[in-house]
């Protein structure tokens, strides 16, 4: 049984894993499609259950003003202080608000690995945050198209540089978050490789416009700003995602009854003690692959961290259980020793078939000790002796022995 232990708790925690990495559910209700008068958007968002919001004018201005970096302007020129986005690469853009972005004071306290700094920047006073010590300079990139001021800047403070191409320029330009097509001067968007909850898509690509969604997203982002140049959308999360999350459920119960069929046969004619502590595992198996369910569906984003937590929380009740089990079933062993003097001096008490031995081992202390241990020894000699030739003499003195016995066990009661 000890060896069948391992397998099951694998066998459960690969099915856990295969329903881990396979479901990815989605709720379309919990992601806003956000866009200013297109009825397309709106029409689409009612049919498919997505939570729609008909923007204002102040709010696409302030979309469009690119809401991941904050800004000041001075003299019709904008000053980037900040960066409210979470990716790695970040992309200065070389506009905001149609005027052009000349001096960067970021206190960035988080380290991306590039930085694309366009060519109207003129001053940079900071990127990273100087209180912060954490944040090595020569492990983020900075890069820029033939502007000295960046490579002097990324000199002086330390930063890796790099001075990229004409064909990097308009590769980087083009929005390399977005995967697309372009059909009769038109284009349809495929896909989103960034990582950002807010995804805001561009009205146009190329200087083309964007009239066409047809993603495929397998992550949850929070909002979805879908421009007025959209005709059609096709679909924007993958549909097959779902399918996959209901497929795994099912897969895990059916191998989960499997589970319990093993552990009951296996146990069948076994140790119903054992059968009930596996029964008991399985069963806690079953509430911690349920809970991870549960929260997958409605927080698939924080999956990892929860897959981690709960893990950890599963075998904090394991471990100790089954440290419990094993002093347990250490405890009954001893206890088993301990009493097997009165078991055997029983037996032999019913052999020689006298009434008096029988009662005065049956109402005696059932539990042995290194106290007890010489007046036991004397009991069973003496016990062996008379089974073979019993007389009253020698039941007396056995008898008189069990006292002395019980006298012993009294006065070192809770010594042992």
């Amino acid at each position: 049984m000890k060896k069948i232990i391992p397998v099951i708790i694998i066998l459960i925690s690969t099915i856990f894993l295969t329903l881990t990495y396979l479901n990815k559910p989605f709720n379309n209700n919990s992601i806003k499609l956000t866009s200013h008068n297109n009825q397309n958007v709106q029409n689409y968002a009612e049919k498919n259950n997505f939570n729609y919001q008909n923007i204002s004018d102040s709010e696409l201005n302030e979309l469009k003003s690119n809401d991941n970096f904050t800004y000041n302007i001075k003299n019709n020129q904008i000053e980037i202080t900040g960066y409210k986005g979470s990716e790695k690469q970040i992309i200065i853009p070389e506009t905001i608000e149609n005027l052009p972005v000349t001096t960067i004071s970021m206190s960035l306290d988080k380290a991306p690995s590039e930085i694309y700094i366009p060519s109207s920047v003129i001053t940079i006073n900071q990127i990273i945050d100087e209180n912060i010590k954490s944040i090595n300079n020569s492990s983020i990139k900075l890069t820029s198209h033939n502007n000295q001021n960046v490579q002097n800047y990324a000199e002086k403070n330390n930063f890796n540089y790099q001075n990229i191409s004409d064909s990097e320029l308009n590769e980087l330009k083009s929005n390399d978050n977005f995967t697309y097509n372009i059909k009769n001067n038109q284009i349809e968007v495929t896909g989103y490789k960034g990582s950002e909850k807010q995804i805001i898509i561009p009205e146009t690509i190329e200087n083309l416009p964007v009239t066409t969604i047809s993603m495929n997203l397998d992550k949850m982002p929070s909002e979805i700003y879908i421009p007025s140049s959209v005709i059609t959308i096709n679909q924007i999360i993958d549909e097959n995602i779902n399918n996959n999350f209901y497929l795994a459920i099912i897969i895990e119960l059916v191998a989960l009854i499997i589970t319990l069929l093993i552990i009951l046969i296996l146990n069948k004619k076994k140790n119903q003690d054992k059968t009930v502590y596996i029964t008991f595992l399985y069963i806690l198996s079953i509430i911690y692959l349920f809970a991870i369910n549960i929260y997958a569906y409605l927080n698939i984003n924080n999956l990892l961290i929860i897959t981690i937590v709960t893990t950890i929380i599963y075998f904090i009740i394991f471990l100790p259980l089954y440290f419990v089990k094993n002093r347990l079933k250490e405890y009954d062993k001893k206890i088993n020793n301990i009493q097997n003097f009165i078991e055997e001096a029983l037996n032999i008490a019913k052999k020689i078939n006298n009434q008096d031995l029988v009662e005065a081992l049956k109402f005696s202390d059932p539990i042995s000790s290194e106290f007890t241990k010489e007046s036991e020894e004397a009991i069973l000699e003496k016990l062996n002796k008379t089974a073979d030739n019993p007389t009253e003499e020698k039941i007396n003195e056995i008898l008189n022995l069990i006292i002395e016995r019980n006298n012993i066990c009294k006065k070192t009661k809770g010594k042992y």
